[in-house]
Formats: C-alpha cells, sequence, structure tokens
C-alpha cells in the first residue's frame, strides 16, 4: 500500500514511503516513526539519531521514538573499535602465559641481537627473557621456555600471543601441540587483548633506558645487559596479583632477599684470577656494574677492553646518588650483602693494592691480637725521603687514567694539565704553519682527525 505525503512543519515531506501494512496497526506507527527519523537523521548531516529526535520534537512538535539507531552510511562513516572493558585474570600460576618480541633496536647488542621476547606469567607477573638476533628464532626460544618451566614442574595451560607470522605459524603450533597447550591469537591489529605482554614490554624498555642513562659512559650496545637486569630486578621486585609477595615468590614458591643489588653503573674492582695474571700484573680490574648472573654473581662491564665479565669477586666504591638538586652527588654507604659478606673481603684482600689507602683502613676493622715485646712506631709518621719523590710522582702516573676522548679530558681531575698540553700543541703547530685553510670540493670527503691523550711515564732520572 502507498502512503501519501505528510504535512511536516513548514515544508511537504515528499518521499513516498512504500510500507507493507501489518495487522496491528500501532506497527504502523512505529515503522513511521523509524522512517520519519531516517529522513531528518540524513537532512542534518547523519547526527546522533537521539539527538535529532529531540530536536524534531522540539521544532515540529512531532513525538518520535528511537527504536533502530542502525545507520547504513554511518556505518561506513563512523564505525570505531568497541570497549574491550575488564577481563578476567588468571587465579593461578601457569595458567596463562602472555608473550610478545619487541624490537628492532636501533643499534645491536653485543652479541648482535637486535629484538628481545618476553614470556609473562598472567598471575605471577614473572618473566623470562630471551634475546633474539631474528624473529625466526621464536619457535627455539618457546621450546626453551617451556622445558625450564617443566624442569621446576610448571605445566602451561594456555599461550596468548599477538597474530605476528612469528607467532602464527605450524612450528609454533607443533611445539604447543607436543607440550599440549591451547594457543590463543589476538585480532589482527587489536594489540589491547595482548596488554599485558604490551605493557610489560614498555615497562622493561623504560627501565632499561633509564639504567643506561643514569650514569655517563655506558655504550647504546650495553641495552641488552639493560634489559636482562631489569627483567632481573623487576622479577624480585616488582608487583604481583598477591600483596607483599614478589613474581619471583609466586612462581618458585620461595623468597629471595635483596641485599647483593647495587645501584647500575657503581664503579667496582673485579679481582683477577691467578691463572689469568702474572708476577706484577695488577690483581683486580676497574669496571662498572651493569647487572647480575644469578643470585651469587654480577655482571660487570670493563670499559678499557670494552668487554663483560661476570665473576662474584667484586668490591665495589662507595655508591652515589644524585642530590635533589642536581647539582651534587650523594654518598651512601649500605649494609654488608649477606653473612658471608666477610669471607668474599677476605677473599679478595689483595684488591687493595690497586685501590686507595683510605679504602684499606675501611676494610681493617677486625680485630688483630697484638705482639708482645718491642713495637715498631708508626710508619705513617715516617716523612719521606726527598731521593724517594721520583718513585712516587711514577707511581701516581701509572694508576692514573688516560682520557678517551677530549670530553673525559675537560672533565676529568687533570683538567688543567690536559687543557694546557692541547694548548702547546695547537700553538705548536701554527707556529710551524703545518696546515693552511682550504674549500673542500663537493665531491671529496675531509678525513676525521681526534686528540690522542698519553702520560708519559718515564721518570727523570732513567737516562
Amino acid at each position: 500500500m502507498l502512503f501519501g505525503a505528510r504535512q511536516l512543519g513548514s515544508g511537504l515531506c515528499k518521499t513516498a514511503l512504500k510500507v507493507v501494512v501489518p495487522e496491528n496497526a500501532a506497527e504502523v506507527n512505529v515503522l513511521l516513526s523509524e522512517a520519519t527519523l531516517q529522513l531528518y537523521h540524513e537532512r542534518m548531516g547523519h547526527q546522533n539519531k537521539r539527538h535529532i529526535k529531540d530536536l524534531i520534537q522540539e521544532e515540529f512538535d512531532i513525538k518520535v521514538d528511537v527504536n533502530n539507531e542502525t545507520c547504513e552510511a554511518c556505518m561506513y562513516g563512523k564505525a570505531h573499535k568497541l570497549k574491550f572493558g575488564t577481563r578476567e585474570r588468571a587465579t593461578t600460576p601457569e595458567e596463562l602465559i602472555h608473550a610478545d618480541v619487541c624490537g628492532p633496536f636501533e643499534v645491536p647488542s653485543a652479541k648482535g641481537y637486535r629484538y628481545f621476547m618476553l614470556f609473562k606469567d598472567d598471575f605471577s607477573r614473572y618473566r623470562y627473557i630471551f634475546f633474539l638476533k631474528d624473529k625466526s628464532e621464536v619457535a627455539s626460544k618457546l621450546e626453551q621456555m617451556l622445558a625450564e618451566t617443566n624442569t621446576i614442574g610448571r605445566t602451561v595451560k594456555e599461550f596468548l600471543s599477538d597474530n605476528g607470522s612469528e607467532f602464527n605459524n605450524d612450528a609454533v603450533r607443533q611445539i604447543l601441540s607436543r607440550y599440549g597447550i591451547q594457543q590463543r591469537l589476538i585480532c589482527p591489529y587489536t594489540a589491547q587483548q595482548n596488554g599485558c605482554a604490551e605493557r610489560d614490554n614498555r615497562t622493561i624498555v623504560e627501565t632499561a633506558r633509564t639504567l643506561l642513562y643514569a650514569h655517563d659512559g655506558l655504550p647504546k650496545l650495553l641495552w641488552a645487559e639493560m634489559v636482562n637486569t631489569a627483567a632481573y630486578i623487576l622479577n624480585r621486585t616488582g608487583v604481583s596479583s598477591v600483596d607483599k609477595k614478589s613474581p619471583f615468590e609466586l612462581w618458585f614458591g620461595k623468597k629471595l632477599g635483596i641485599k647483593h643489588l647495587r645501584v647500575i653503573g657503581t664503579v667496582c674492582y673485579v679481582h683477577v684470577p691467578d691463572q689469568k695474571c702474572r708476577k706484577l700484573d695488577k690483581k683486580s680490574v676497574k669496571s662498572v656494574l651493569i647487572g647480575y648472573d644469578g643470585d651469587d654473581n654480577y655482571r660487570v662491564w670493563n670499559q678499557e677492553s670494552n668487554t663483560v665479565w661476570r665473576s662474584r669477586d667484586v668490591r665495589f666504591e662507595e655508591e652515589k646518588l644524585l642530590s635533589s638538586t642536581g647539582t651534587g652527588e650523594i654518598p651512601v654507604t649500605l649494609e654488608p650483602l649477606s653473612a658471608g659478606e666477610a669471607e668474599q673481603k677476605s677473599a679478595n684482600a689483595d684488591i687493595n693494592e690497586a685501590v686507595s689507602d683510605s679504602e684499606d683502613e675501611e676494610s681493617s676493622t677486625d680485630e688483630v691480637d697484638i705482639p708482645e715485646g718491642p713495637q715498631l712506631r708508626d710508619r705513617t709518621l715516617i716523612s719521606r725521603p726527598a731521593r724517594r719523590q721520583d718513585y712516587v710522582m711514577n707511581a701516581e702516573l701509572f694508576f692514573r687514567q688516560e682520557p678517551e676522548n677530549y670530553a673525559e679530558s675537560v672533565n676529568s681531575n687533570q683538567q688543567a694539565e690536559w687543557l694546557e698540553a692541547m694548548n702547546s700543541e695547537i700553538s705548536s703547530l701554527n707556529e710551524n704553519e703545518t696546515w693552511t685553510l682550504e674549500q673542500l670540493p663537493s665531491d671529496r670527503k675531509a678525513i676525521p682527525c681526534k686528540w690522542v691523550y698519553k702520560i708519559k711515564q718515564k721518570p727523570r732520572w732513567i737516562n
């Protein structure tokens, strides 16, 4: 049946509405109301239908009900993601493992890694970190993680990851099937469904970046060490789903102490084993703390050789914290590492040969037996003979470090001496007219140059 045009306000609705007459007259009014609302919805630029309803009711005194807000054109032009709401978390460890790959990093690590892979337990928040040179290594790292969890008696039940090809492939599916684990893949371009891993990636990277820049001198190629250290610290001190329990405690069922933690970037001295040094070699090497290897060993970076060492025989300089004004440093003295630290100090007593006398005095706190009979006077009160001054100067030069670049020279304790040496060198070059200033051709590159700093250690009295 064809209804004619209705008078609506000041204009006439010229659109004929073809409607099948239902048996119930009330349904006719509903259809007319929806058609009228749709008409004005389109006339007013597809604004919200509830707003249009109020507008035409006020303007034309026409009561219209909103029973259907769907508009095909609006679906094409205004569609957006639905709200995610709050999801249910796991109630026991190993119930759900989140996984994600972070990278590539712009600088390869010391071992050539460009990515790191995160596995995180949903309940305990405990995380495993593996480093990759390429995303094709994901399957092997997954199997390694599952083997480690089985060793400690954990059986993963569900595995959640994004829809990337590194997870959505036959190799990963075969590994999960062999362990009897259900695989869940999030919808494409919906990272929020794996928010637990995504947020933890950001937390780990931000922590690693902070550790890297907290102290000057740590190169970017140590980013993997900082990521590993960040995960180590967060596993032992971070939040979990149970109040006052760390992720490590929930995952392994035991609690570990944190007295061995030190400020990353602290200068330390690492004992050199007897098998690695000769009679007159230094018994320790000055390095920088960059992480931990288990709960007994430390990872340190030797700036001189640009290498990473693992050792338990490490003695730290006094830790320093930045002051609240940002203008200085505040020394902080911490309690001993553990009850067995005295034994470690005793084993590393020979390190005192390479540190200052003040550190020797601090470590000499143990009681000693005073022998009976005549005692020698305090040797520190004896003045040094004048003929021995050259030896003192040579020893000081031996332990003095040479700057690697201009910034280190002007910020060192010997700033005045280095500036004087550089000015003298430049003056000598100018006086001898060793160079002239020329325009560089467009198809040529200038040869770079740099300052090379060396300390002359040959004493005056040697011919």
